[in-house]
């Protein structure tokens, strides 16, 4: 099994106290295959320490244009309106417009994925 870490910078809506949630970040450089999602556990790191580790497996990921994004992604990502979700992102990455690709990557516990089988 391979390992990965990812850090956020904050524990955003809360949704690392769920089983599985979603997180809106940059797209991938590099599609990742069914193989590699399947070998691959994340550890997710808060660096303002909200919320403990977690290790995390990446269940399904689409990549869309920003402007694309609709509350039922900005919501559950990170608690923010599209409006707000999008203006924040743009302070944050100011090279990105409307039309960049964005990744919207739906995780899975570990322990909840167990505890499922």
């Amino acid at each position: 099994m391979k390992r990965k870490r990812l850090k956020l910078e904050t524990n955003f809506n809360h949704k690392l106290h769920c089983d599985k949630f979603l997180h809106i970040a940059l797209a991938p450089v590099a599609n990742p295959s069914v193989q590699d999602m399947e070998e691959t556990i994340f550890e997710i790191n808060v660096a303002d320490k909200s919320h403990p580790d977690v290790q995390v497996k990446l269940e399904f990921y689409s990549v869309a244009r920003v402007a694309m994004l609709s509350n039922i992604h900005t919501w559950a990502s990170h608690g923010m309106t599209t409006t707000e979700f999008i203006n924040w992102l743009f302070l944050k990455h100011p090279e990105l417009n409307r039309d960049s690709h964005i990744g919207v990557y739906y995780y899975a516990k570990v322990k909840a994925m167990a505890a499922a089988a």
